[in-house]
Parts: structure tokens; sequence; C-alpha cells
């Protein structure tokens, strides 16, 4: 289903000329997996600076990781997605976005073991946390956060 509803996304930016992924960062995404820059064979991918890319929980937002910040993109209507946040300043793997709020989790490439969780419209980091391994994912809900390491897992309430 998440692979599919990636490639769905893709294609109708693709056939609706909308502004922002596609026009940016060309077939790339094609590839749909959650995080592109673990993936064997994808350094073209990474090369263009494309290197996550996740629905939120309810299929309402797109997070794109890139190696200049993070994008935010809200599904409008049936098929076309709009940029409603940027943020540049550090080569981001790994962005979650809690259903439609504005608390984000995010891992660096050059922090590859700190998570950090941020409040994006008041651009202020409200923890962080750091791991003895590289952090390979992150999920959230509500009540927590996941986070898949190297070596193991941390769930925090």
């Amino acid at each position: 289903w998440y692979q599919r509803r990636v490639r769905e996304a893709v294609v109708s930016t693709q056939s609706t000329g909308s502004s922002g992924i596609n026009a940016e960062y060309g077939d790339s995404l094609h590839l749909s997996s959650m995080n592109l820059a673990l993936l064997q064979g994808s350094a073209d991918i990474v090369a263009n600076g494309l290197y996550f890319v996740t629905f939120n929980q309810d299929a309402t937002s797109l997070a794109v990781g890139t190696s200049t910040g993070y994008k935010l993109f809200t599904l409008n209507g049936h098929d076309r997605f709009d940029q409603t946040y940027e943020f540049t300043g550090e080569d981001v793997c790994i962005v979650e976005r809690l259903f439609s709020s504005s608390l984000i989790a995010m891992v660096s490439l050059s922090a590859p073991r700190k998570l950090k969780v941020c409040h994006f419209k008041k651009g202020t980091e409200i923890c962080n946390y750091c791991y003895p391994n590289t952090i390979l994912g992150v999920k959230l809900n509500r009540a927590r956060l996941l986070v898949v390491l190297e070596c193991g897992d941390e769930l925090k309430n």
C-alpha cells in the first residue's frame, strides 16, 4: 500500500505539473522506499540530493529529506501536492511528521546517531536523543516514538 501510494503521488505530480516534488527531483521518487540513502544502487538518487520520502500517519502530508534540509508537502484534493514548508541547513536523511501537526522528528546524515524532535513552525528544537548506533528508522504516533537502530530498537512514551 505504502509503495503504491508514493508511486501514485509521483504520477499525479507528473501529470498535473504541480509545483514541487517531481519538478525538482525528476523521476527519482519512483523507487518509493522510505530511506533512499540506505538503498543499494541508489547512488544516482542520493547524488541528486534526495535521501528520504514518507507519508505521515493519515497520508495527508509527504515529508522529503534532502541534502540541504527537508520539505513538507500537503496532499490537496485527490492528486495534488503543495509545498507547505521548507527547512534548509542540514542534510536530512530521515524526517517524520506527526499527523498534520507542527511536530517532526529528524536525523541528519552528518549526525546519524542523533534524533531531533522539533516544532518546525516555531523553528525550535524540543529535545534530542543520542544513541550508540546509527538510526535506521523513526516512527511516531500520538503516544510513542519508535527508533530503529542498527543493533536494536528503542521505544519512548
